[in-house]
Protein backbone atom coordinates (compact mmCIF):
# COMPACT_ATOMS: atom_id res chain seq x y z
CA UNK A 1 0.00 0.00 0.00
CA UNK A 2 1.14 3.52 -0.75
CA UNK A 3 0.12 6.95 0.51
CA UNK A 4 1.04 9.97 -1.64
CA UNK A 5 0.56 13.74 -1.29
CA UNK A 6 0.91 16.44 -3.94
CA UNK A 7 0.11 20.12 -4.28
CA UNK A 8 -1.79 20.82 -7.49
CA UNK A 9 -2.78 24.03 -9.26
CA UNK A 10 -6.14 22.42 -10.07
CA UNK A 11 -9.23 22.97 -7.94
CA UNK A 12 -10.40 20.11 -5.72
CA UNK A 13 -13.46 19.58 -7.95
CA UNK A 14 -11.30 19.32 -11.08
CA UNK A 15 -8.97 16.81 -9.39
CA UNK A 16 -11.94 14.58 -8.49
CA UNK A 17 -13.33 14.91 -12.03
CA UNK A 18 -9.99 13.84 -13.50
CA UNK A 19 -9.67 11.01 -10.97
CA UNK A 20 -13.05 9.62 -12.06
CA UNK A 21 -11.97 9.73 -15.70
CA UNK A 22 -8.57 8.16 -14.96
CA UNK A 23 -9.47 5.43 -12.45
CA UNK A 24 -13.15 4.80 -13.27
CA UNK A 25 -14.87 2.63 -15.88
CA UNK A 26 -13.82 4.90 -18.77
CA UNK A 27 -10.18 4.83 -17.63
CA UNK A 28 -8.39 1.90 -16.04
CA UNK A 29 -11.74 0.29 -15.22
CA UNK A 30 -12.12 0.46 -11.45
CA UNK A 31 -15.58 0.67 -9.93
CA UNK A 32 -16.53 4.03 -8.40
CA UNK A 33 -17.81 3.06 -4.93
CA UNK A 34 -18.01 6.57 -3.46
CA UNK A 35 -17.68 10.04 -4.91
CA UNK A 36 -18.18 13.52 -3.47
CA UNK A 37 -16.78 17.00 -4.07
CA UNK A 38 -13.79 16.30 -1.83
CA UNK A 39 -13.03 12.64 -2.43
CA UNK A 40 -13.55 9.52 -4.49
CA UNK A 41 -12.99 5.83 -3.80
CA UNK A 42 -12.40 3.24 -6.48
CA UNK A 43 -12.17 -0.55 -6.12
CA UNK A 44 -11.26 -3.47 -8.32
CA UNK A 45 -8.56 -5.99 -9.12
CA UNK A 46 -8.14 -6.89 -5.47
CA UNK A 47 -7.27 -3.36 -4.44
CA UNK A 48 -8.49 0.19 -4.09
CA UNK A 49 -7.62 3.84 -4.71
CA UNK A 50 -8.85 6.63 -2.43
CA UNK A 51 -8.40 10.22 -3.65
CA UNK A 52 -8.97 13.05 -1.19
CA UNK A 53 -8.56 16.77 -1.85
CA UNK A 54 -8.45 19.94 0.22
CA UNK A 55 -8.36 23.53 -0.94
CA UNK A 56 -4.89 24.98 -1.15
CA UNK A 57 -3.64 28.13 0.53
CA UNK A 58 -5.81 31.14 -0.18
CA UNK A 59 -8.19 28.82 -2.07
CA UNK A 60 -5.69 28.41 -4.90
CA UNK A 61 -5.22 24.91 -6.18
CA UNK A 62 -5.47 21.94 -3.89
CA UNK A 63 -3.64 19.39 -1.80
CA UNK A 64 -4.22 15.89 -3.14
CA UNK A 65 -3.86 12.79 -0.96
CA UNK A 66 -4.00 9.34 -2.54
CA UNK A 67 -4.01 5.99 -0.81
CA UNK A 68 -3.66 2.96 -3.07
CA UNK A 69 -3.38 -0.81 -2.67
CA UNK A 70 -2.53 -2.91 -5.76
CA UNK A 71 -2.77 0.28 -7.87
CA UNK A 72 0.34 2.07 -6.62
CA UNK A 73 1.86 2.71 -10.05
CA UNK A 74 -1.45 4.00 -11.43
CA UNK A 75 -1.71 6.39 -8.47
CA UNK A 76 1.81 7.68 -9.11
CA UNK A 77 1.04 8.22 -12.81
CA UNK A 78 -2.18 10.08 -11.96
CA UNK A 79 -0.28 12.48 -9.71
CA UNK A 80 2.22 13.10 -12.51
CA UNK A 81 -0.69 14.18 -14.75
CA UNK A 82 -2.19 16.69 -12.34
Amino acid sequence: MISLVKESKLTPAKVIELAEAYFGPGGIGLEVVDCAECCARFEGGGGHVFVQTAAGERDRGSQVNIEAREWERAAEKFLEKI
